[in-house]
């Protein structure tokens, strides 16, 4: 009697290629989407945050400008917003009645270009808050609670152009570090503990750097 041998069934190879081919392609439209989100989230956050620091420093008695700012949504999503929340914000002045609360609202304003803090009750603590300002150009200090230690925040500001620190508590160690600032063009010192020594030594490291004091 002949024996019958039976086939072994063949394994659902082409079902569970297709089973791995639609996961991957899951994963891909997941990772396009979330691209997606982030850059036309990141615009509206940063404008919602914007908006949030300028009325902040509106309420403190504080001035903003936008004279020199740039577009921070893109065109297609302007027509949703008022005019001055698609554009940065470019320039600051505080009351002479703020203090380190009020500088909490500058991370919000990284495009700032030029900053008014004379007069007021900033002290070291508060110039935290100027570390992430990379595009800054002018900053006056003048008249506030300054000294040595807060002007460690000012170096990596590599931008600036222009720093007035007359009557601040600033002396020559604070000064020292204010040679990291290639882009300085004119530094006052009234007012100050700088010694004449310290201000040569500066005028040296930053030739093109005019120096008023003390």
């Amino acid at each position: 009697m002949a024996t019958t041998t039976l086939a072994a069934a063949p394994k659902p190879k082409s079902k569970l290629r297709w089973l791995q081919f639609r996961l991957r392609t899951l994963l891909v439209l997941m990772a396009l989407c979330g691209v997606a989100v982030r850059w036309a989230g990141e615009p509206i956050i940063a404008a919602r945050q914007q908006a949030n620091a300028v009325a902040a420093i509106k309420a403190s008695g504080g001035c903003i400008y936008q004279c020199r700012g740039k577009p921070i949504v893109p065109g297609w999503m302007r027509r949703f917003y008022a005019p001055n929340a698609c554009i940065s914000v470019s320039h600051v002045q505080f009351d002479e009645n703020s203090g380190d609360a009020e500088m909490a609202f500058l991370v919000d304003l990284p495009h700032l270009i030029r900053l008014v803090i004379c007069g007021s009750h900033v002290t070291d603590a508060g110039m935290a808050y100027l570390s992430g300002l990379k595009e800054l150009e002018s900053l006056n200090l003048s008249e506030t609670q300054l000294t040595d230690s807060g002007l460690r925040h000012l170096t990596g500001l590599t931008n600036l152009q222009y720093l007035n620190l007359t009557d601040t508590h600033v002396t020559d160690a604070g000064v020292e570090q204010l040679k990291s600032l290639p882009q300085l063009k004119l530094l006052q010192l009234d007012g100050t503990n700088v010694s004449a020594e310290q201000v040569k030594a500066v005028e040296q490291a930053l030739p093109n750097c005019e120096i008023s004091g003390p």
